[in-house]
């Protein structure tokens, strides 16, 4: 329904127009209600705002955020940090692990702590299950 239409349109922004935007929060979206037609219920409709954190990228840079993007979700740090390099974000080589501690921090959970630690000990044993294989 309507995370699907927000998500939908942030991603035909990102790979159709090239345009990114660096703040996609809750705040950030508004919902507009069209009237109702023939008796049924007001439809929300989802408005994207605050633009200031927004930029064109060109097909190069897209291509390599997607490659962060996907590197993100399968866990492939080696994939995230070539990433990083491609959009020219140099880390700190001599400790790998500093680097991992500032990605996840970028990537951290921001639901309520309780939720967030159940989830991440749920992505944590997943991670492990893979490795195992």
């Amino acid at each position: 329904g309507l995370l699907r239409l927000v998500c939908e349109a942030f991603a035909y922004q990102m790979h159709v127009d090239g345009l990114f935007n660096a703040d996609p929060h809750p705040g950030n979206i508004l919902l507009q209600f069209e009237p109702p037609r023939d008796g049924a219920a007001a439809v929300p409709r989802p408005v994207l705002l605050d633009w200031g954190l927004a930029k064109v990228l060109d097909d190069e840079r897209r291509l390599i955020f997607a490659q962060l993007v996907h590197s993100a979700a399968d866990r492939d740090f080696v994939g995230m940090l070539a990433a990083f390099d491609g959009m020219g974000l140099r880390l700190n080589r001599e400790d790998p692990m500093t680097d991992m501690k500032g990605i996840q921090f970028m990537f951290r959970d921001t639901r309520p702590a309780a939720d967030a630690r159940q989830a991440m000990q749920k992505r944590r044993a997943e991670f492990e299950a893979d490795a195992k294989r």
